[in-house]
């Protein structure tokens, strides 16, 4: 019923976790592109977990969300610190959280249902998150070290062009 609930405003949520995270994190701001993606990558996980929530799906069997993977790549293509991605996410999990046990104080649950619900979430939530980060740290890793490999390979083209002497724009 959280899950239902909560999912039933995905666009309201998803915009209100991206905007704690951009508030708390100036790394993240003024790029429209990292901005969209980030908002792409909020919901996605957002309607992954809640959909984890609805069908008790076993977390090793969830793939990490496209948008997730695109926005590590953009965050590494950008030089943006991984500590901001991480932190991204754990700023986005505890709003989602807030999200989550404001629904269940709303469903008017008595304490040990309350109990119930929330130890469940509160370990699959977390067990989500944890998944998550460790695959996109990992295509951030990637994608950074791709990255200045090909900044250093374009730097040694330029200075061999230099050095023999080929006709090259020095601006």
């Amino acid at each position: 019923m959280v899950a239902e609930n909560v999912g039933s405003h995905l666009p309201k949520v998803s915009c209100d976790i991206a905007g704690h995270v951009i508030a708390e994190i100036p790394e993240l701001r003024g790029d429209a592109t990292v901005i969209k993606i980030l908002q792409a990558s909020i919901a996605e996980n957002v309607a992954t977990l809640l959909h984890v929530f609805e069908n008790d799906m076993p977390l090793d069997r969830i793939e990490v969300p496209a948008a997730a993977l695109e926005y590590a790549r953009r965050l590494a293509q950008r030089g943006i610190p991984l500590s901001a991605m991480v932190r991204a996410y754990r700023i986005s999990h505890w709003r989602f959280l807030q999200w989550c046990l404001d629904e269940l104080n709303r469903q008017d649950a008595d304490e040990d249902l309350a109990t119930a619900t929330n130890r469940p979430m509160l370990q699959v939530s977390f067990g989500y998150i944890d998944r998550v980060t460790e695959h996109v740290i990992v295509v951030y890793q990637q994608e950074r070290d791709h990255w200045l490999l090909s900044q250093t390979a374009a730097r040694a083209a330029r200075v061999r062009d230099i050095l023999t002497e080929k006709d090259v724009d020095l601006n």
